[in-house]
């Protein structure tokens, strides 16, 4: 689809769709690099941090669609900062608890760690 709009000499909505790989965990940083390049050429530093964002939120938002919310069953067991084993009861009380899953090779989950309070 791209390649279509290169085509058609709109540079601009073939930059949009780059950034939608771009931003996509699956793609391969060189990969990211290369349509950060080209779409930094193609709509300027700024469109780009836009499309970007756009992209980003848009993929948290088709994500989030297809969401479910699970009850956490059994007594899961959680390390905490200290590396001390607890349950999960025991860290939250009677409070609600979100359980964010994330990995240590996902470079999004360590951008978003230090907001993980």
């Amino acid at each position: 689809l791209a390649h279509m709009h290169v085509a058609a000499r709109d540079v601009a909505a073939a930059a949009r769709l780059g950034a939608r790989l771009a931003v996509d965990p699956s793609t391969s940083p060189m990969t990211r690099d290369s349509l950060a390049a080209a779409g930094r050429r193609a709509l300027g530093p700024a469109g780009w941090s836009d499309a970007e964002t756009t992209a980003r939120r848009e993929m948290v938002a088709r994500t989030l669609e297809r969401a479910t919310v699970e009850p956490v069953r059994g007594v899961p067991r959680l390390r905490d900062t200290a590396g001390r084993v607890q349950t999960l009861a025991s860290l939250t009380g009677d409070r609600p608890a979100v359980v964010i899953f994330w990995s240590r090779q996902c470079g999004y989950a360590l951008e978003a760690a230090p907001a993980l309070q």
